[in-house]
């Protein structure tokens, strides 16, 4: 029925037995333990105390019943004591290997496990998961700690990305008309930002609520362009908003509230409009420039009274329009 076990040696090469209450199969010399099955050999034990699997897969089964503990377990272990330990030295590592075109066996991919920080109780460690790019090595993957890193081995991010030379950081592509990103915060608000037909779509609460065409118009509260505007908002029917309010947020009774500025690409302020407190926190003032020869002036300001300037004379009326009008030069 065929030999369970058979060793051949002459002298004492070969021993099965126990030394030191240990059982040994092997030999005392320096050939390695080859175990063959069916006259081929299937399993090998070498002079560096490394185990080589030919032709095979490794299988490891446990007969251990459901349980919230896991079984089976494969240990890799790093015991050189504690007087060697240092901050990312390697503890372990597992390599991919084929041989190349040429025949030689070459590593193409390999997973490194580093142990980042070897203080007792607060140990952290790193992953890092490696394919070959043109026969050079460079971590595409790494997690370390609850932080993911692309391209990027000290994430500071729970999600890092680095592109290196590339301006495209990362690609998101779905089967349906439009792919998004989903933003939800702790109380569980829901946002998404997204892209359908070369349009960024914003989607504040899950709805349509503005995006900006492939021609470069901002859409704001109407997904369909209505002019040829490069702005186009869009209030809701009956009340719910009046279309723009620029707010500065600050209660002093004299300084710039927001500008409105028109250029060109000779000069970015050809004409403005500005608007500002005037002596009061709640009272306000608005003055409208233009530019002659690239330097600007104020042609009209108004406050509670108007005050309009046309070259070198000044017209002032108040709000009512009916007394103190002069006209004379601009003082």
């Amino acid at each position: 029925n065929g030999a369970l076990l058979r060793l051949t040696s002459s002298n004492t090469d070969g021993i099965v037995g126990t030394f030191n209450n240990v059982m040994q199969i092997g030999t005392i010399g320096a050939d390695p333990i080859k175990f063959y099955i069916g006259g081929t050999e299937a399993v090998e034990i070498d002079t560096n105390n490394n185990v080589n699997i030919a032709n095979g897969d490794l299988t490891i089964t446990s007969t251990d019943g459901p349980s919230t503990t896991a079984s089976p377990v494969l240990t890799l272990s790093r015991d050189c004591g504690n007087t060697d330990l240092a901050d990312n030295d390697v503890m372990g590592q597992v390599l991919f290997k084929m041989d190349d075109s040429a025949g030689n066996l070459s590593t193409f991919a390999k997973i490194d496990v580093v142990a980042t920080d070897v203080t007792n109780g607060s140990e952290d460690a790193r992953i890092d998961f490696t394919a070959a790019k043109d026969d050079a090595f460079s971590a595409g993957l790494s997690i370390a700690g609850q932080k993911v890193g692309i391209n990027e081995t000290s994430p500071d991010r729970h999600l890092h990305v680095k592109s290196g030379t590339d301006n495209v950081v990362a690609k998101f592509e779905s089967t349906d008309s439009i792919a998004s990103i989903e933003l939800v915060d702790s109380g569980g608000g829901v946002a998404e930002i997204g892209g359908e037909g070369n349009q960024i779509v914003f989607f504040p609460g899950g709805s349509d609520k503005g995006r900006i065409n492939a021609d470069g118009k901002f859409l704001i509260g109407n997904s369909t362009s209505q002019t040829t505007d490069l702005l186009q908002i869009e209030t809701p029917d009956g009340s719910g908003g009046h279309g723009i309010a620029i707010r500065r947020n600050s209660s002093d009774s004299s300084e710039q509230l927001g500008r409105i500025m028109f250029g060109n690409t000779a000069d970015s302020d050809v004409c403005l409009i500005s608007t500002e407190t005037a002596g009061a926190s709640n009272t306000g003032a608005m003055t409208f420039g233009t530019a002659i020869s690239g330097t600007t002036t104020t042609r009209m300001t108004i406050t509670g009274d108007i005050a309009i300037a046309t070259g070198s004379d000044l017209i002032t009326t108040t709000a009512s329009g009916s007394t103190n009008t002069r006209i004379g030069t601009d003082a």
